[in-house]
Formats: C-alpha cells, sequence, structure tokens
C-alpha cells in the first residue's frame, strides 16, 4: 500500500515536472529562433521535424531498436561507430573551444598559474570551488607546470573522459535494471543532452559532478537489483565515498543522497516485517556504519587538503550559507546576481540571515505578476541554472 501510494506521489511530480518543462521549452523558442541565424534556424528546426517523424513513426523506430538490439554484431558494430563518432567530436570541439574563461574557471585557474582574478575572500565565500582548485593544481603539477592553453587543454581532454565515462556508467546501470534496448535509448538521449554540448570545453564543477552522479547510481545499482537489496560491503563503503566527493565538488547534490534515504525509507516500510526483524535491523545498522565512516573521512580528507594548500588562504566561517543561493536563484532568471552577492557579502555574518530572508520574501511577492511567474516557470523548466 505505502509503495503503491509513493509511486503515485512521484508520478504526479514527473507530470508537473514534464508540463513545467514542456512549457518553458515551447515558450523559449520564439527567444531561441530571434536570437539565432537564418542556416542555424535551418538546422533547429529539421532537428524539430526529426523528433516529430520519431514520434509518429515510432512503432517503426522500436522495431528496428529492437532488431540491433537483438543481435550482438550489429548492436557492437552501431554502438562503436557511435561511440568513436562521439570521442571525435569531442576532440574536435576542445580543438576548436579551448581558450581563456571568465568568472569561477578563469578564476580557478588563474590562481593556479599565480596570476590571481580574485583573492582569499572569493573562495572563502564560495567553497565548493575548492575541491575542483585542489584536483586542478595537482594536474597542473603532474603535467609540469605546463603553459596555459595546454593547461586548459588537459582538462578538457580529462572532461572528455569524465563525460564519456559517465555516459557508459549511466548506459551500464539501465541495462542491469532494465535490458539493453532500453539502455540503447538511455544513451542516446544521453548523448544528446549532454555528450554533444560544449560543456567539455568548460573546465568546471558540473563535468566531475556528473561522472561522480553517474558512479553514485551505478553502485547503487549493484546493491539494489529485482526489487531486492543485497549486502555488498565493497559498493556501500565506495558509495559513502562518492556521496563526499560529490557533496563538496557541487552541494547542491546532496538532493540525490536525501532521495535515495526517502526511497530507502519507504522500501523498508513497505516490506514490513521482512525488514524489521532483530537480523535486518542488525544489518542495517552496519550498512549505516559501513557508508557514514567513509563519508566523515573522505570529507575531512577534502578539508584536510583545503586548509593545508599552498595557494591560497581560506577564511574559515566565512562561506555563503544556502539562503542566499536561494535568494539568488529566486531572482530574474536565475542567474548570477552581482548586487545582492556584494551586498550579502559584504554584511556581517548575524546580519546576512535576515537580509537573505527579506530578499527571498520580496521575490516571492515579485511573482504576483505574470511576467515574474513566467520568469520563475522558466528557472524551473531550466533547473534554476
Amino acid at each position: 500500500m505505502i509503495q503503491k501510494l509513493s509511486n503515485y506521489l512521484v508520478n504526479i511530480f514527473l507530470v508537473l515536472l514534464g508540463t513545467i518543462s514542456l512549457i518553458g521549452a515551447v515558450t523559449e523558442l520564439a527567444v531561441m529562433q530571434n536570437k539565432l541565424s537564418v542556416t542555424k534556424n535551418i538546422l533547429f528546426t529539421s532537428l524539430v521535424l526529426v523528433i516529430v517523424c520519431i514520434f509518429i513513426f515510432r512503432k517503426q523506430v522500436k522495431n528496428l531498436v529492437e532488431l540491433c538490439c537483438a543481435s550482438k554484431y550489429i548492436f557492437n558494430v552501431i554502438f562503436l561507430v557511435i561511440f568513436c563518432g562521439l570521442i571525435f567530436y569531442q576532440l574536435n570541439m576542445i580543438q576548436a573551444l579551448t581558450g581563456i574563461m571568465e568568472f569561477d574557471p578563469a578564476f580557478i585557474y588563474s590562481l593556479i598559474l599565480h596570476k590571481p582574478i580574485v583573492g582569499s575572500s572569493y573562495f572563502s565565500w564560495y567553497p565548493n570551488l575548492l575541491l575542483l582548485l585542489n584536483i586542478e593544481n595537482v594536474v597542473y603539477h603532474l603535467l609540469d607546470n605546463p603553459n596555459i592553453y595546454f593547461f586548459l587543454k588537459s582538462l578538457n581532454v580529462i572532461n572528455l573522459f569524465l563525460i564519456d565515462a559517465g555516459l557508459m556508467l549511466i548506459f551500464l546501470t539501465v541495462k542491469k535494471q532494465l535490458n539493453k534496448k532500453y539502455a540503447f535509448i538511455t544513451l542516446l538521449m544521453a548523448i544528446l543532452i549532454f555528450g554533444l554540448t560544449p560543456y567539455i570545453a568548460i573546465p568546471y564543477s558540473d563535468n566531475w559532478a556528473f561522472f561522480l552522479m553517474s558512479i553514485y547510481i551505478f553502485l547503487l545499482s549493484t546493491i539494489y537489483n529485482k526489487k531486492q537489496f543485497h549486502f555488498n560491503i565493497i559498493p556501500i563503503i565506495f558509495i559513502g565515498i562518492d556521496s563526499a566527493l560529490l557533496y563538496k565538488m557541487k552541494p547542491s547534490t546532496i538532493i540525490v543522497l536525501i532521495a535515495t534515504i526517502v526511497v530507502l525509507f519507504v522500501t523498508i516500510l513497505s516490506k514490513g516485517k521482512q525488514y524489521l526483524n532483530f537480523q535486518n535491523i542488525k544489518k542495517q545498522l552496519l550498512i549505516l556504519f559501513l557508508f557514514i565512516m567513509p563519508f566523515l573521512l573522505t570529507i575531512s580528507t577534502c578539508d584536510y587538503f583545503v586548509d593545508n594548500n599552498n595557494l591560497i588562504k581560506i577564511e574559515k566561517n566565512s562561506s555563503a550559507g544556502p539562503l542566499h543561493f536561494m535568494a539568488m536563484g529566486l531572482h530574474g532568471d536565475g542567474g548570477y546576481w552581482w548586487d545582492f552577492n556584494s551586498k550579502d557579502e559584504s554584511l556581517p555574518p548575524k546580519d546576512r540571515k535576515g537580509y537573505e530572508i527579506k530578499v527571498i520574501k520580496k521575490d516571492i511577492r515579485d511573482f504576483g505578476t505574470l511576467n515574474n511567474f513566467l520568469n520563475f516557470k522558466n528557472k524551473l523548466a531550466t533547473g534554476l541554472k
């Protein structure tokens, strides 16, 4: 009963999210077409027509996918061609787009090259950049202090590995949980959504978060299969390590860990007596211990390297809080809000919470107008970017 209710609630949420996404996409079409050149508009229109044709002839497309998956030889050839083509495309994109950047990626590599654009207060205010800073600093020294172009190109090649390895892990996860056909379709969608994007030429935390999240989902699939949980010590330990790295790299991904805990809680309640006996409770406490200890040790290790890095001194207890990012996300189009950030950072720590709550309330009141509501809807449709 509990499991059916939870599935019903999840389905309602997915329908609402899908509806918001579609409304947001349609709203943005006219704006995007005005910005694109004639050639790009033709390409975009052709892509839309291809998608419409796939929907109209979905039965034939489904039969074609099943035919490809039925023959191991044909599937392996198609899979190899797609991945080789993807890597060739990505390498060309790296060659064409590698260059100097702005904002956070530039702040990080400039500091590593000993030409800082911002001071210690910026990294103290945004501590989520510090793990990436340490990783890129290690890469820089392993490459024997190269010039800026070679360094950035190397970071983008690492991006290639992170994205493609993440795509492969997603494919293996869906294949394990469902079948090869759905895994292949998921892989194609993931390539279109993320594999072909210019993210590969931006050395930033998003690519690392995608890779770590793919590992997280894959590891979960090794302990949950055929609606049953399997007690595997090694995956549980690595889930704890990976969760900590995800949190330090991209704090917002903590929502995935919370979602996992909620799903586990609902599953345990739905199974009733099967899980709520002494033997299973003892096993669940052991699982919790095997997860928490690596999680805390990884967090502590990351903090140690942050506190003892040779690049910049971090001021403790001066980082932006969750309400700061909530206020920034609710304002305008959800992008960086320079005026608010400057004022919030300049306030004494004890006064920031009150100011942030005041700004959040004002942003919510502003949704009373249709224009601002549409802005809010677009932010939801684009993931509060």
